[in-house]
């Protein structure tokens, strides 16, 4: 054993020349190819330098313990390689499939996502997210905050999903966005002694009240609109509309609606019709299929009634007036048809009485006629002095 351990033998690898006898070693390699290279360079060394150092090495070898066969380095070779594939595989699958996805949307956005006194985060969005979370199995982590914060860290890669976000041709260079699943339209908010204003053009000569990021700062500056404010929420619009700082703002509709009644001030404002009218998607960065595809699948997944119970939820249920009266009306139908029914069995009952006490008196008065009839006739004569 000690002579094997002292002979050396040339290993025909330059950089380590002679080794002793039943030494190991081993090399890593950092991509497949380098690996793939080594694994096919040895058999065709063997096979073709028969006379070297490592040939003679081998028919020692080979002596004690028998050559390994062409075919068995083959079946080798390929086990190696499906292990790789199958790694591979697993490795691609774990990448595509989150188990964690990070979502970034506004926090002043009512109903859709709003913080409530206490500072818990709220609205259709949260109910939304916490169904797809449900359906998918991925855990979904919410981040809100003002939406001139969200655009840019989302572009820098902080999240992998924005919402509540509306498709621009500036947008769709860096964002790639699901279909849009609901309207939203947005009006010019003005004090009600203000009169006039009616859209766009109107606006011209008003400071606008508007919040940072929102796609609409620019359509008012391409529509005339030579002074607009900037807000860093629709709440610090509201504000500054409740102490009288600005006049007129434009903000979407749901969530201005929610505010100005929530700040007490909804009496003192009027708006006009929509001048805005979009559409409320998802987006992620541009190119991320994976992504997009496992947040569209994961909310079409989502049971119809179950997306409008979370929509009742915060919209409410609408006050069907018309049905309130149908239903009036078809209490007093019921009641004038009692009252009808009644009268009828009344009256016919008042009939039935006085056809039987017709038939009573005509039974009496037939009785009386034969009574008379049967009576037999006294002739009485008298004279002046009476009876004779």
């Amino acid at each position: 054993m000690n002579s094997m351990l002292a002979e050396r033998r040339q290993t025909g690898i330059e950089a380590l020349s002679e080794m002793p006898w039943g030494t190991h070693f081993c090399h890593f390699y950092e991509t497949k190819p380098d690996l793939l290279d080594v694994l096919v360079t040895p058999p065709v060394m063997f096979v073709v330098d028969d006379d070297s150092p490592m040939g003679e090495a081998r028919r020692s070898d080979a002596s004690r313990t028998g050559s390994l066969p062409c075919w068995a380095a083959v079946v080798r070779f390929a086990l190696l390689m499906l292990a790789l594939d199958l790694h591979s595989a697993v490795a691609q699958t774990a990448a595509k499939t989150p188990r964690t996805i990070r979502v970034a949307m506004d926090k002043s956005y009512a109903p859709y996502s709003f913080q409530s006194d206490e500072g818990k985060l709220q609205g259709i969005l949260i109910d939304q997210w916490q169904a797809w979370e449900k359906k998918t199995g991925i855990k979904v982590e919410i981040h809100a905050m003002d939406w001139v914060e969200a655009l840019p860290r989302m572009r820098a890669g902080e999240f992998d999903v924005i919402d509540s976000i509306v498709a621009t041709a500036e947008r769709q260079d860096y964002f790639d966005f699901t279909p849009a699943y609901t309207p939203v339209e947005a009006s010019i908010f003005f004090r009600k002694d203000i009169s006039g204003i009616t859209d766009l053009a109107s606006l011209k000569g008003f400071p606008v009240g508007i919040e940072a990021g929102d796609q609409h700062a620019d359509q008012l500056k391409a529509g005339g609109v030579a002074t607009v404010i900037l807000f860093q929420n629709s709440d610090a619009i509201i504000e500054a509309a409740k102490q009288r700082k600005i006049n007129v703002f434009v903000v979407d509709n749901p969530s201005a609606l929610y505010l100005l009644n929530k700040a007490g001030i909804e009496g003192e404002f009027r708006h006009s019709a929509p001048i805005f009218r979009d559409e409320l998607r998802r987006a992620v960065r541009k190119g991320d299929a994976t992504t997009l595809r496992t947040v569209s699948e994961g909310f079409a997944a989502i049971e119809p009634d179950e997306l409008k119970q979370i929509d009742e939820k915060w919209y409410g249920r609408t006050i069907n007036r018309i049905g309130r009266y149908l239903t009036y009306a078809g209490y007093a139908a019921a009641v004038a048809t009692l009252l009808i029914a009644g009268l009828a069995v009344w009256n016919r009952t008042l009939a039935k009485r006085i056809l039987q006490r017709t038939a009573a008196l005509l039974e009496s008065e037939q009785r009386f006629r034969r009574l008379v009839e049967l009576m037999p006739v006294v002739v009485y004569e008298c004279d002046k002095s009476g009876i004779i």
